[in-house]
């Protein structure tokens, strides 16, 4: 079943434990995409920690906030209509998730990010 947010159309989203995995379309519509740049739209590193955000709200049934930024690299490009696999590691007694954003072998980014209810 896909679920549009904010972010994009998330599919296949599942928990083992700690861990969550989906998959990701950023369908060329969102509203990211709007002047970031024209002539080849960016989905922007801000909208990638709200992806990963708006992921873990959903998980643990609760709002959360973003309260630190660690270790977060951009490595690719994610273009209008690309496809992603989104995977978080959660330490919800910690209140940090460590992330990766990937298209096959191609990261887009990770990052640990902490968070608090």
């Amino acid at each position: 079943m896909s679920q549009r947010t904010t972010c994009g159309t998330l599919s296949d989203v599942r928990q083992r434990g700690t861990l969550i995995l989906g998959k990701v379309t950023f369908d060329s519509d969102l509203r990211f995409f709007d002047g970031h740049f024209p002539s080849e739209p960016v989905y922007p590193g801000a909208a990638q920690l709200q992806l990963v955000m708006e992921v873990l709200e959903r998980s643990l049934g609760r709002p959360v906030r973003l309260t630190r930024i660690k270790r977060v690299k951009f490595s690719e490009r994610i273009g209008a209509a690309h496809a992603g696999e989104l995977r978080l590691e959660v330490d919800e007694e910690r209140g940090r998730v460590r992330y990766d954003l990937t298209a096959g072998r191609v990261t887009y980014s990770s990052g640990l990010l902490w968070f608090e209810a």
